[in-house]
């Protein structure tokens, strides 16, 4: 088709040769080519906006991300498979680049993407897969963590139950309410409902986990964020449960009935901690030494 030919002629022709080329790995070509059909007069808004996520995806290739975000905001800024692609890529080129306040805007962009979004099976785009989509919110979390962004990344994370897999946003959810919390308490703030949301969050997570391990681990980590939300015998509940649970490794069950002896002690359950003890110092672990130690310790002290 010769540069001479109408845009509506034109454009589709350049448009499909440029995806060959992209398909056979030559960025370089298709760059050209897609060079070319951006300089076209009155070319279609749709066109642009699709070269413009194209020859962004080649600039990636050619290891430019700078030109690569320029195309990409351009993109976003269209309509259909194209702008949400471009959204996550540029989701993405920010939250890798070490300026904080890019890595705020790339929640915006991920939340668009996903806008309307009801379940992971629901996305369906040509030019990015879903599991891409979840590595940029999983990316987002991590990194607004780390520059303890917590609100944006509370955002992310509830954000990312659009696309995420059964339970996962409530994971990074609990995650990061656990790193606020300690934040606050570093800094002398409240941190109780904090330690609480997140502690809700772990607790639910147990049902999801299909096996003892993944049920185990939630119910631990739930207890100790209970203990320091100052609700031992919210605590002491879930170390029951998870005191339970069938197969349980004979190396943890000493540690949990530890920590489930000293929630049930801060609770004021001191009835019910005798049966506890008595489990613990049945066993022959390390865990009863220890106990026995311990026991023997109050009981002199306290005379």
């Amino acid at each position: 088709v010769g540069a001479d030919a109408p845009p509506d002629v034109f454009a589709p022709a350049k448009a499909e040769l440029a995806r060959v080329l992209m398909a056979e790995g030559d960025h370089v070509g298709a760059a050209k080519e897609l060079e070319a059909l951006r300089a076209v007069p009155n070319l279609p808004p749709a066109y642009r906006a699709g070269s413009a996520y194209d020859l962004g995806a080649c600039k990636l290739k050619l290891r430019e991300p700078d030109a690569a975000a320029k195309l990409f905001e351009e993109a976003v800024k269209g309509s259909g498979e194209e702008a949400v692609a471009a959204a996550v890529q540029l989701a993405e080129l920010h939250l890798r680049s070490p300026d904080a306040a890019r890595h705020k805007a790339a929640v915006e962009l991920l939340a668009g993407a996903v806008k309307g979004v009801k379940s992971v099976a629901d996305f369906h785009n040509d030019f990015v897969p879903v599991t891409e989509v979840q590595g940029g919110f999983e990316l987002a979390v991590t990194t607004l963590l780390a520059d303890a962004a917590f609100e944006p990344a509370l955002k992310a994370a509830e954000a990312y139950a659009a696309v995420s897999a059964a339970g996962r946003e409530r994971e990074k959810r609990a995650e990061v309410l656990a790193a606020w919390a300690a934040a606050l308490k570093k800094n002398k703030e409240d941190a109780g409902p904090k330690f609480k949301a997140a502690a809700d969050e772990f607790a639910a997570l147990a049902a999801l986990q299909p096996g003892t391990d993944g049920k185990l681990e939630m119910l631990r980590r739930a207890a100790a964020l209970y203990r320091q939300a100052d609700d031992p015998a919210a605590a002491a509940a879930r170390l029951k449960e998870a005191a339970k649970l069938p197969d349980v490794p004979e190396a943890v069950t000493g540690p949990v009935l530890v920590e489930l002896a000293d929630a049930m002690l801060a609770a004021g359950q001191t009835d019910g901690v005798w049966k506890v003890f008595n489990e613990i110092l049945a066993s022959g672990r390390a865990s009863s030494t220890a106990t026995r130690y311990r026991l023997a310790r109050q009981f002199v002290d306290s005379r």
